[in-house]
């Protein structure tokens, strides 16, 4: 068992734990059963084997439960193994909410691009169902109903949006602005920003 305690403070672990197996299989003494049960699993619990750790320090304890090195290495293997299992619940989670996400994307990409499919066909159909004309050809039909539209939303003006009335009213301050630098440019008499008369 000296072997295996050199090789611990040498920080050699797993081969401490082999040498410390050893120490188990050849002891007769429930007392040095203890005793290397109790080195074997701080050394499994200086590897991360904490579920194996944590088999050896309780039947470590019940061969001889007054070591209080082994109650203390004990406690430190349970608070291992509940942070543990919780992170690889929080992973799981994490995973689990990614693969949500990813299948929501997947999805809504997919469908994204059926209906751009399908409009893209509507758009193809259309074009070969209806003659191609000229711009300056006008269906009086359509001149007709967008005449009705024009005379609607101007008789119905309070069914225009808040977002509309802004892009309207920043349109006519564009207008304005246009027509004042268009009078100011003539009252000068139309004279090049440099001031000289060419």
């Amino acid at each position: 068992m000296a072997l295996g305690e050199t090789l611990f403070q040498l920080e050699r672990f797993e081969e401490a734990g082999v040498e410390f197996e050893r120490a188990l299989d050849l002891a007769k003494d429930s007392t040095v059963k203890a005793e290397a049960l109790y080195n074997r699993g701080t050394s499994r619990l200086a590897t991360g084997e904490t579920d194996l750790a944590i088999e050896d320090l309780l039947a470590s304890l019940q061969m001889d439960p007054e070591q209080a090195d082994a109650r203390h290495n004990l406690e430190i293997g349970l608070r291992r193994l509940q942070q543990e299992q919780e992170q690889e619940q929080q992973e799981q989670d994490q995973q689990e909410q990614g693969e949500d996400e990813g299948q929501e994307k997947k999805d809504q990409g997919d469908q994204e691009q059926q209906e751009n499919q399908d409009n893209q066909e509507k758009n193809q159909q259309q074009e070969q169902e209806e003659p191609e004309q000229d711009e300056q050809q006008a269906d009086p039909q359509e001149e007709k109903e967008q005449e009705q539209q024009d005379q609607e939303s101007q008789e119905n003006p309070e069914e225009m949006t808040q977002e509309q009335a802004l892009q309207l009213l920043k349109a006519l301050d564009r207008d304005e602005e246009e027509l004042k630098r268009s009078v100011q440019k003539r009252l000068r008499g139309g004279r090049p920003k440099s001031g000289k008369k060419w």
